[in-house]
């Protein structure tokens, strides 16, 4: 910590001049406490959703993930398109749709912004429709004892209007 400068009268220190010391005044303390905390819309595997807010420490803990790969997710960085494989999870960075999908679940970043908005719902969609798919099949399976064709589970259909 510097020590006030002394003025020429007498070693006396004006107001002034300890008001107005670059280190003491850094307003930037009060921006880190809130950084880093997003709002991620989160599908799990039976297509249900909602919006979390996480820091990048829990989406760390969460996906196993270290800091340098949530970068590409960074919308005030400039990465080109990615899409990286990890152990426990894949990072995806193309154009506005951001995402960490792990076996689980879905983690989706800008879901509110109307070009991420389509691509969220037609996610949700399938995996509404993949988890009704093999839901039917294992309950019919164990009422019939039969094995049951499963191949279209992944097949796109239209969706009613």
């Amino acid at each position: 910590m510097r020590a006030p400068r002394p003025s020429p009268k007498l070693g006396v220190t004006s107001p002034v001049e300890e008001e107005s010391d670059p280190v003491r005044t850094t307003p930037s303390g009060i921006r880190k406490k809130g950084a880093g905390v997003r709002a991620w819309l989160l599908l799990d595997s039976a297509g249900q959703a909602q919006v979390v807010e996480v820091g990048k420490h829990s989406i760390m803990r969460r996906t196993g993930l270290p800091r340098r790969d949530l970068r590409i997710l960074d919308p005030i960085l400039s990465y080109p398109s990615t899409v990286l494989g990890r152990e426990k999870v894949i990072v995806i960075n193309l154009e506005h749709i951001k995402a960490i999908i792990t076996a689980h679940e879905v983690l989706l970043l800008n879901s509110k912004d109307p070009s991420v908005t389509p691509f969220g719902d037609e996610l949700q969609h399938r995996l509404l429709h993949f988890h009704h798919a093999t839901t039917t099949n294992q309950e019919s399976r164990r009422s019939s004892g039969d094995d049951v064709d499963s191949t279209n589970l992944y097949n796109s259909e239209e969706r009613p209007a």
